[in-house]
């Protein structure tokens, strides 16, 4: 499947599986949105990832400008060119 109206395909991807896992716990009845528990609003995407577990363990304010360009290449290698080649 490629872009849906300029979507990046993780975030179609997402998407699908939000849909399908509602359609799978999907009352038989129909329910008024203000009347859902908030705490069923699912997260777009997962509250964790490597990106944000590694900045969460950077000290930016100790970096040189060069480093974090470098550091920022180094995800967009890990990890952006990943989900492109899918």
């Amino acid at each position: 499947m490629g872009q849906l109206a300029g979507l990046p395909r993780d975030v179609i991807n997402r998407a699908n599986e939000i849909l399908l896992e509602l359609e799978e716990h999907a009352p038989t009845t129909a329910v008024e949105p203000s009347r859902l528990d908030t705490a069923q609003q699912m997260a777009l995407f997962p509250e964790s990832s490597p990106i944000l577990d590694e900045l969460a363990g950077l000290d930016v304010n100790s970096m040189s400008p060069l480093e974090a360009i470098n550091k920022l290449y180094e995800w967009k290698r890990r990890y952006a060119d990943k989900t492109e080649q899918k």
